[in-house]
């Protein structure tokens, strides 16, 4: 599951002086496509609930992604959820090992890559990493105004052959508050979410979103938390 981001600025520069804290949160796929500061440590985390109109469907209670800038322009991530299923037994989902790449980065745009692997850490199991569901992806931002900003996101699956997708618009309404609103699918679902992030100080963010599918019997809203450790 991935838990989905914008730009909280309003502009990449103060980012880059301020080292003000910049998420993947919350949107529901797409990421921010700024890299994390050398050295920088970053937790983001949420609680997930899922439904389809009738029941609850398995939620993360909560996920978690722990980011690592290892150069301005390279950082590590790892990533896991912490299930709950509509049967009511808790389990910890599969873990991601990846990474964000900047391939380029302006005052206009904002492009990197995202490549990641997932795989059972606790099964006991070998298997070979080229059977492991790899993904890598595309995820852009693109600045339409001193508040506004367009992110994308284009992926694929290997293995589980599923194509990611999505669009989302994002808007500062002051120095504190961002709300967006994002268009996403896989394959042939699509979904649609809006939410908002408070900036609590440089370091320290809420957000929370809500969504549903167009084409599914799907509901979901997340409410979560990230920080930002700075050596």
């Amino acid at each position: 599951m991935k838990n989905l981001t914008f730009i909280i600025l309003m502009f990449y520069c103060s980012i880059s002086y301020a080292q003000t804290i910049a998420t993947d949160r919350p949107s529901a796929l797409t990421e921010n496509a700024s890299t994390l500061f050398n050295n920088g440590l970053q937790l983001e985390t949420g609680i997930q609930i899922n439904s389809d109109y009738n029941e609850l469907t398995t939620s993360s209670i909560p996920n978690f992604l722990i980011r690592y800038g290892i150069t301005n322009k390279i950082e590590v991530r790892i990533m896991n959820d912490l299930l709950y299923n509509e049967i009511g037994q808790i389990n910890l989902g599969n873990w991601t090992l990846g990474s964000k790449i900047q391939l380029i980065e302006n005052d206009q745009y904002t492009i990197s890559l995202l490549p990641s692997i997932q795989f059972d850490g606790f099964s006991g199991e070998f298997s070979t990493i080229i059977d492991q569901p790899v993904n890598t992806k595309i995820v852009g931002n693109w600045v339409l105004s001193s508040s506004m900003i367009l992110g994308y996101t284009l992926g694929y699956t290997l293995n589980d052959k599923i194509l990611g997708y999505s669009i989302l618009i994002s808007k500062s309404l002051n120095d504190k508050f961002t709300t967006f609103i994002e268009l996403y699918g896989f394959n042939n679902e699509i979904n649609i979410d809006s939410g908002i992030a408070y900036l609590i100080n440089d370091k320290l963010q809420f957000d929370t979103y809500f969504g549903t599918g167009l084409n599914t019997k799907m509901i979901f809203g997340s409410i979560g938390l990230s920080y930002l450790y700075l050596k």
